[in-house]
């Protein structure tokens, strides 16, 4: 994949040479649009990581560990943040991607064993299996998961993010306080907005088909509370020395 730097409103990134076909990442003065699994944004983009499984809400001691990470205070230290929402009976493990990541915490949240044995036995396993397998979970209940999916996004989003300085660059880079990420899918309208990477209404959460779930956990409303968590691993303005944001 070419390095690309996404550092100002009017900047694209793309894969290859396919032209405007192949734009990954878009940034204007209101958001930074991406879509694709060449986006370092994306739940497919390859970003390996390693981390315990994520731990359900209901399962989590009752008080303050109960709470959803992103309501921690923003100098938690994300080790701690990380111990509280995931799973330590269980071993840490190297995942993928982060889709790998979240479709392992859906299964946890509706207890599939299988799948998620399935979901955690190798960091090989490709997005698009990752997700049919998820898709596939015992005891899908949705009202239950449309209450924990927002939490099981933040804590995926963390745990990759937090995982390389040079990921933690790179949202740091693209998030001033004014800009959103939105995840440019034109078929999604759960994780993504339903709507392409260059449709200017995608840039206008008013004119959204979907939710953004995905952009959300490193949007508003969780937008700073990402960053500030992430920030506490390098210190400063958040910048490791001579890191820069060119995984995008």
């Amino acid at each position: 994949m070419p390095q690309s730097r996404v550092a100002k409103p009017g900047s694209t990134a793309r894969r290859g040479n396919r032209g405007e076909s192949a734009m990954h990442t878009r940034v204007t003065e209101r958001a930074v649009l991406f879509y694709s699994s060449a986006s370092l944004f994306s739940n497919f983009h390859p970003a390996p990581f390693v981390a315990r499984p994520y731990l359900p809400l209901a399962a989590r001691p009752a008080g303050a560990a109960r709470r959803p990470t992103a309501e921690a205070p923003g100098a938690t230290p994300v080790a701690e943040l990380l111990a509280a929402a995931t799973d330590l009976a269980r071993p840490a493990v190297r995942f993928g991607h982060a889709e790998q990541y979240l479709m392992a915490a859906k299964a946890a949240v509706f207890a599939d064993a299988p799948a998620l044995d399935a979901l955690l036995a190798s960091s090989d396993m490709t997005p698009m299996a990752a997700k049919r397998t998820g898709r596939a979970v015992a005891g899908f209940d949705q009202a239950q998961w449309d209450a924990e999916k927002r939490e099981v996004a933040f804590v995926t989003c963390l745990a990759k993010f937090a995982a390389a300085p040079e990921r933690v660059a790179a949202l740091l880079d693209t998030l001033p306080v004014s800009r959103r990420l939105v995840e440019a899918s034109p078929r999604d309208r759960v994780w993504g907005v339903g709507l392409g990477i260059r449709n200017p209404d995608a840039e206008v959460p008013s004119r959204w088909r979907g939710q953004n779930l995905l952009g959300e956990p490193r949007g508003s409303p969780n937008r700073e509370t990402l960053r500030r968590h992430c920030g506490v691993l390098v210190g400063g303005d958040g910048r490791p020395p001579g890191a820069t944001p060119d995984s995008l």
